[in-house]
């Protein structure tokens, strides 16, 4: 059933059939989309147009589409409501001496904007931001990328949800003979490499905190030979080279490998950011993944399919992260050898 408003929120009509309803979850947005198709008549063009509002039992949308499909039917898309989020301007914002939490919380006060948050993450770190012309999306997509947490967006209670790692493992697992009807395999090993030598700001090299050796290897995957150079000038230290490089070639040393399944039925309880156990007795497959995406037809649930993946997050997005982090150990060292003297 959906509820749809016009541009001012105001109360336009209510749709209990509709064709090809589509919910699509995905867990690096954290958020949710929603298309469907309505019959090509003079009521119902009175009754959806951009930029009105359509509300689920669990969500808040903006139409950002309404086109003249074939057979005689118009197809919506729309996307999450985040108004409040991407359009309330933040013209300068600063956190200094506090948590990752009471950052967060306080971009939600300064911006003034009837969302709450509800943090499950675990971490504490103090944080330091001083941001200007921003908006409270941006800020919350920049402590995510900057402390490796995810967030899920409720647009129907709006309420920020952060967490360190969305989902459980709830022991589901997928096959030929249970659920799995289809599985389509992408992966590739195009930036594959099992060496690596890392180099430094002035031709920095790690030998000195790595037992004179001036390269790392990890052959889980495979036993191939396959050295590659990384070059990183920004970095100063040898023990923060390493530790990056190391992180940089976890990634590198094995393929990319993602799933999307067609299922008989999408098991109620699954929820997006879920581990769950592939088995494709077929292909021969299996392995432990993570549900990244779920495309679910609530009215045609033998539609419903799963993205799943053993992709970590973007390592260009791991790496900014952990050298803010290194930047940060530092200047503290740095700022209490000060005070010493």
């Amino acid at each position: 059933m959906l509820r749809i408003y016009d541009k001012d929120h105001a109360f336009v009509d209510l749709v209990e059939k509709c064709k090809d309803l589509c919910i699509t979850t995905t867990l690096e947005t954290g958020t949710k989309t929603l298309s469907f198709k309505l019959p090509l008549t003079d009521e119902t063009l009175a009754i959806i147009d951009e930029e009105y509002y359509v509300e689920t039992d669990d969500a808040s949308y903006v139409v950002k589409e309404v086109n003249l499909s074939q057979n005689n039917y118009i197809s919506i898309f729309c996307n999450p409501n985040l108004e409040d989020l991407k359009y309330n301007l933040i013209s300068v914002f600063d956190a200094f001496d506090i948590n990752i939490e009471q950052c967060m919380q306080k971009v939600l006060t300064q911006s003034k904007v009837d969302w709450t948050l509800e943090f499950n993450s675990t971490l504490k770190d103090a944080v330091e931001y001083k941001v200007a012309e921003t908006t409270p999306f941006q800020l919350f997509e920049l402590i995510k990328e900057d402390y490796d947490l995810e967030i899920f967006y409720d647009t129907k209670n709006r309420i920020v949800k952060v967490y360190d790692h969305m989902g459980e493992d709830r022991g589901l697992y997928f096959s030929n003979e249970l659920r799995l009807k289809l599985l389509s395999k992408q992966g590739q090993s195009y930036d594959l490499a099992t060496v690596l030598y890392p180099i430094g700001k002035d031709g920095l090299t790690i030998g000195v905190v790595n037992n004179g050796i001036n390269l790392i290897e990890n052959f889980d995957f495979c036993n191939k030979y396959l050295p590659q150079y990384w070059v990183q000038e920004d970095i100063e230290h040898a023990e923060q080279l390493k530790m990056a490089a190391e992180a940089y070639l976890s990634y590198v040393s094995a393929p990319i490998v993602s799933y999307s399944l067609e299922l008989s039925a999408l098991p109620q309880e699954t929820q997006i950011g879920d581990n769950i156990i592939l088995v494709d007795k077929i292909k021969r497959t299996r392995q432990r993944q993570r549900v990244v995406k779920i495309i679910n037809y609530p009215f045609t649930p033998e539609r419903d399919k799963v993205e799943i993946s053993n992709q970590i997050v973007n390592f260009a997005e791991t790496f900014t992260k952990f050298n803010n982090d290194y930047k940060k150990q530092i200047a503290y060292i740095k700022k209490n050898l000060t005070t010493l003297s």
